[in-house]
């Protein structure tokens, strides 16, 4: 633990991303129900990682066969070529969260239910994330532009490899959190309960974070060239 925690002193976009989570999740505390606050806070969060991943698949080279330049390719031949890949992502990501609020929202129905809340006005209690999920959104920011482009991280990457980045660490956040809370609404474990699971979430995702930006043995070469 030591170890991890010089770790993020030593990064700063590991810094901003555990400083903006502990603000929104601050925030969630604050906004009851604590359980509903929590999952659409994690849940935006996987929103927020996926349109940074839009972006660098756009700066990264599209697929092409074998000796094929895009230089040489008509102007709607590239836009089809570029355009291909963020848009496969954008089908299966965005059907992958709308599977997963789907799952929030029944088990925040689930959850109203039980504390005789029959008519909740979703819409207007989601707006009240706008400003948590734009902190996140920085904190994501700042390492997309430290990491991804200020460390030239796309080096070596092609758009379909950066396709699947996202899906392991998102995967662990919504089992960690969305675990955590239907364990704690459907067990009937205080709402507060459900606090105990985001410091493994925080954990999890800094070590992903870590994970996912560690320099590699050797540097390739810049796949644009």
């Amino acid at each position: 633990m030591r170890g991890l925690a010089a770790r993020i002193a030593e990064d700063p976009s590991a810094t901003a991303l555990l400083g903006c989570n502990l603000l929104a999740v601050a925030f969630a505390v604050f906004h009851p129900p604590i359980t509903l606050s929590v999952m659409f806070l994690y849940w935006a969060e996987s929103v927020v990682i996926g349109a940074f991943n839009v972006a660098k698949i756009c700066y990264l080279p599209p697929p092409l066969d074998d000796g094929v330049q895009l230089e040489a390719l008509t102007g709607p031949q590239r836009l089809f070529v570029r355009s291909f890949t963020p848009a496969l992502f954008v089908l299966h990501y965005g059907g992958f969260v709308f599977i997963c609020f789907l799952m929030l929202y029944s088990l925040a129905g689930y959850e109203l239910r039980k504390h005789g809340v029959q008519q909740f006005d979703f819409l207007a209690y989601y707006r009240g994330f706008l400003w948590p999920v734009l902190i996140l959104a920085v904190g994501h920011g700042i390492s997309f532009y430290r990491n991804f482009l200020g460390k030239s991280e796309f080096e070596g990457r092609t758009s379909q490899d950066q396709m699947f980045r996202p899906y392991p660490r998102v995967l662990l956040m919504c089992v960690v959190i969305f675990a955590g809370c239907g364990l704690v609404i459907i067990t009937g474990l205080p709402t507060a309960a459900v606090l105990i699971f985001v410091p493994f979430k925080l954990l999890a995702d800094l070590r992903a974070h870590f994970r996912e930006h560690a320099v590699p043995e050797t540097a390739p070469t810049d796949p644009r060239t």
